[in-house]
């Protein structure tokens, strides 16, 4: 194969998407929205196959909107019995029985809700 057929190659990968060639899948498990109907929580579960554990994304997000890195407030493998509770308006609540985390932050805020003045605080509540 000539350099400049592997160079086309290499440009139509890019150009198609990088993600296409993921070995991994998502899925959303659970949307609840926030008491006052402006925010969701939402669960992704993302498998990249054999080798690898469940991953489990909290997201939260404005109302009926989709999931974006931006908005992660959790991240964990090894998860069982994670469950999202709105306390109430701007406090969220994460549960699980077990879990390896690798990140949790304990508040939210985003440009596109109040102009980063909705603050929504969250708790970390390991099951007992």
């Amino acid at each position: 194969m000539s350099r400049f057929a592997v160079l086309i190659a290499i440009v139509a990968v890019f150009v198609c998407g990088c993600e296409r060639l993921s070995p991994c899948n998502s899925k959303e498990l659970l949307r609840i929205s926030s008491p006052d109907n402006v925010l969701d929580a939402v669960i992704v579960e993302t498998d990249c196959g054999a080798t690898t554990s469940f991953t489990k994304t909290v997201y939260i997000v404005p109302k009926s909107k989709g999931v974006s890195s931006d908005n992660v407030i959790f991240k964990a493998d090894r998860v069982s019995g994670l469950s999202l509770n709105w306390v109430k308006n701007k406090l969220l609540e994460i549960r699980y029985r077990k879990a390896r985390v690798f990140s949790f932050t304990n508040f939210w805020q985003s440009k596109d809700v109040d102009n980063f003045g909705y603050v929504v605080d969250i708790l970390e509540k390991p099951k007992q």
